[in-house]
């Protein structure tokens, strides 16, 4: 099982091994901790080896694919970081080590201060709160993703970097409240063997009634902390789900009622397109699409590269002057086919 679950991640996209690294190495340094694993200690240490080898194989492996068969990595992202352009990513390591001023400022700005809030308070900042150093790694992933790049869409809690980053804060959140609970439960045990000792000295060890008291009055405090922190995260979850979702949703019946084509329509017209030709599309259609074993996206489409020229492009009609190279693509001689669009969809094909 944590094999596979390791490779569906490994194949969602090459810095999911960021991920599985996290884990990994949450796993080789927390192999004694049983709210870690089920797995003895061997046995736990050994798969997160493996785990950590492989996703590294994997990622390195991803890498050189994409320089060859693609435009390289998205390194851009860490462009802010990234010292000496020859060694890519792993230029990043020498300038956090060399420059941890620069590393802070990037981290602690104020456009990702209020991102850092927005996560943290929605989990009543309980991750905070852990004391157990091999669950640190599992901050890796925010920091790396989220807070470590400019590019503004890694820290907004409306898009999809935030799903694995989180979900790791919130399962560090869960285990550090387990531990309170076992420590809340262990000291209530403690102050009854104190009371034991008032009413009958022989029934309990010799323990001195003030330093119970004191005890029990901390781990009071203690559990009234930790209650408040709790409600705070569900209080401030709803706060901000609704607040999200009241944003989101107004815009969105705008588009349905007044913007958004057929949906009939524009599948219709996508399944028109054959399935055994060369096809530049729209990031928004690529998924209808598939099937096309030759697909690429629009966007990120090398026109000066020498191959063969596309048979169709398929674009949104209302942002065909957002693409970079549309002044190209009609200078290649492609024209629109009426009876292949629509007011929202763009099918061009070569004039031959």
């Amino acid at each position: 099982g944590t094999a596979a679950f390791t490779l569906l991640t490994l194949m969602i996209k090459e810095d999911a091994f960021l991920y599985v690294a996290a884990i990994a190495l949450f796993l080789i340094f927390g192999s004694q901790d049983r709210k870690t694993t089920a797995f003895s200690r061997e046995r736990a240490t050994t798969i997160a080896i493996v785990m950590f080898v492989g996703g590294t194989v994997w990622f390195a492996t991803a890498l050189i694919y994409l320089a060859n068969q693609g435009m390289g990595a998205m390194t851009g992202r860490f462009n802010n970081l990234i010292g000496i352009p020859k060694l890519g990513l792993l230029s990043v390591i020498p300038t956090i080590l060399l420059n941890l001023t620069l590393f802070m400022e990037t981290i602690f700005v104020k456009s990702k201060m209020g991102y850092i809030m927005i996560a943290l308070t929605s989990l009543g900042f309980i991750p905070l709160l852990n004391n157990k150093f091999h669950r640190l790694f599992v901050w890796i992933p925010f920091i790396v993703i989220n807070l470590m790049s400019n590019y503004e869409y890694q820290y907004r809690i409306d898009f999809q970097y935030n799903y694995g980053s989180h979900v790791l804060l919130f399962v560090l959140a869960l285990l550090t409240y387990a531990d309170y609970v076992k420590e809340f439960s262990s000291k209530r045990k403690t102050v009854r063997r104190g009371t034991a000792f008032i009413t009958d000295p022989t029934s309990a060890k010799q323990r001195i009634p003030f330093i119970d008291s004191c005890i029990g009055i901390h781990a009071s405090l203690k559990r009234t902390a930790i209650s408040f922190l709790l409600a705070l995260a569900l209080i401030t979850s709803l706060t901000q789900s609704a607040q999200f979702l009241k944003k989101k949703i107004k815009p969105l019946n705008i588009i349905v009622k007044h913007q958004a084509p057929s949906y009939s329509e524009t599948l219709a017209l996508l399944n028109r397109i054959p399935r055994d030709s060369i096809v530049v599309a729209d990031g928004f259609v690529t998924v209808h699409l598939a099937d096309i074993e030759q697909l690429y996206d629009a966007m990120y489409y090398n026109w000066e590269k020498d191959r063969p020229l596309p048979d169709y492009i398929v674009l949104r009609r209302a942002a065909k002057y957002n693409y970079e190279h549309y002044e190209t693509m009609l200078l290649f001689g492609f024209r629109e086919i009426e009876e292949m669009s629509s007011e929202w969809l763009l099918v061009m094909r070569r004039d031959h």
